[in-house]
């Protein structure tokens, strides 16, 4: 029996908590007068390391289209960090690699 294949709202909602627990402020984009065709869906902000990167979240199989495509190309040029995110594993390495394991959550079992 395989596991079902995760859904891009699941993996949105995984990464948003994730982060969230971590310091992390997500804002949410939406194309339209606060916002560009093919930015992200995510910016993440965290105030106290003076740190930002965007997410564009993806289910396993979803592809960016071309207008994403030029956008996310365009602003990594320009310095930004700009993550793909199709997978919650490869995400989570990635954010370790990148920040460190601060912040897990601790289990205390009395």
């Amino acid at each position: 029996m395989t596991a079902p294949a995760l859904k891009e709202r699941d993996i949105t909602r995984t990464v948003r908590d994730y982060l969230e627990l971590r310091g992390w402020r997500p804002v949410r984009i939406n194309a339209g007068p606060f916002g560009a065709n093919g930015m992200p869906d995510y910016l993440f902000l965290h105030y106290q390391r003076n740190l930002c990167f965007w997410v564009e979240m993806k289910s396993p199989n979803g592809r960016l289209g071309p207008k994403q495509q030029s956008w996310i190309e365009a602003e990594r040029r320009r310095g930004a960090t700009v993550v793909v995110c199709r997978d919650i594993d490869s995400f989570f390495a990635w954010y370790e690699e990148r920040f460190g394991k601060e912040g897990q959550m601790r289990l205390h079992i009395k």
